[in-house]
């Protein structure tokens, strides 16, 4: 079963979901703590459209542990959030083996509370709680932004009743200008970084890495072209539509492509493959455009994203011997 794999991100939003179905039936996608997954990613997980990756389980306690005395040490010091990360030393990304010893640094600074020092404190904790924080960030932003765009149409509603008048529109897009910025394109470099970690840490073997930021593409053009392969774009297809025969043969046609073209002996003189298929598109706007970086496979990629190359946790398994080309996605809708 084809199952493209999210990246860098670890929050998936109803419309990505919904973007995401029209071209495959399940995708997959990372959580650092399964006590702090969404309810909506939990239903879709029940629905079997989403698969949820743990690979940092054996950590929770300790990223639970950590991210409470971070908590508590923000409270005291002004712009405790995310942003505190990206400051220190210029360290990019943040988790390096002296960085919860600075956080307990300063909360025993300010008198706070503190659990004792740990004997062990394995570099797999870092990544795992600069994406949970990341997340939660992702999670309040989105909450907002669809306060505002609620507001907006409310809005519009009462306008109508006012004016008498069911044709009205207010000029201007309702979602214009009511945003409440780029959140996701937030340090997308650190995010890369620190997801590439969690994905080394799984057995996961990813036919697709899909993402729905053009920055997260920018930033794998900008790593590819430091002695790896270069990324070459193969095509652009809409999301299909008609019955659910047909999307679902439209489906199967794509999955048997990608894994087709994660396969490849790439050959720069001979005609470049793409997908045919005989499906009827739809006009909302929804698009998948597709990727390779032929010879490089999918973990040699994230190792490079990864200073050490590597990866502390259990998994890490090697891409399977037939692998040879790295297939990306980016989803728009």
């Amino acid at each position: 079963m084809m199952q493209p794999v999210y990246f860098p991100f670890t929050s998936v939003s109803r419309g990505l979901m919904d973007a995401s179905s029209g071209f495959f039936n399940k995708m997959a996608v990372y959580q650092v703590l399964s006590a702090s997954i969404p309810q909506r990613m939990k239903a879709w997980q029940g629905d079997k459209r989403l698969d949820i990756r743990l690979p940092l389980q054996h950590h929770e306690k300790e990223i639970t542990s950590i991210l409470r005395e971070y908590k508590t040490w923000a409270q005291h010091h002004q712009g405790g959030d995310i942003s505190f990360f990206k400051t220190q030393g210029g360290q990019i990304p943040f988790f390096d083996d002296s960085s919860v010893a600075q956080i307990r640094k300063q909360i025993k600074s300010r008198g706070a509370a503190s659990t004792p020092a740990r004997k062990t404190d394995s570099p797999g904790l870092y990544p795992g709680i600069f994406l949970q924080m990341a997340q939660d960030l992702d999670e309040e932003y989105r909450e907002i932004k669809e306060d505002l765009e609620s507001q907006a149409v409310q809005e519009q509603a009462l306008m109508k009743a006012l004016k008498g008048d069911e044709l009205f529109e207010m000029p201007g897009d309702l979602r214009s200008g009511i945003t409440p910025g780029d959140q996701e394109g937030y340090m997308i470099s650190e995010r890369m970084a620190a997801w590439a970690r969690i994905m080394l840490a799984d057995d996961l073997v990813p036919p697709l890495l899909m993402t729905s930021h053009p920055m997260a593409l920018d930033d794998l053009v900008e790593r590819t072209t430091r002695g790896l392969q270069d990324i070459q774009f193969i095509q652009t297809l809409e999301a299909p539509v008609g019955d659910a025969g047909d999307v679902s043969l439209c489906k199967e046609t794509l999955a048997a492509f990608l894994k087709d073209i994660s396969v490849l002996a790439w050959d720069e003189e001979k005609e470049r493959p793409y997908c045919t298929w005989d499906c009827e598109s739809t006009a909302s706007g929804v698009r998948l455009s597709l990727y390779v970086i032929p010879g490089v496979t999918p973990r040699a990629l994230l190792a490079s994203c990864v200073a050490s190359g590597g990866s502390d946790a259990p998994g890490g398994n090697e891409d399977g011997g037939a692998i040879r080309n790295t297939v990306v996605g980016v989803l728009e809708f």
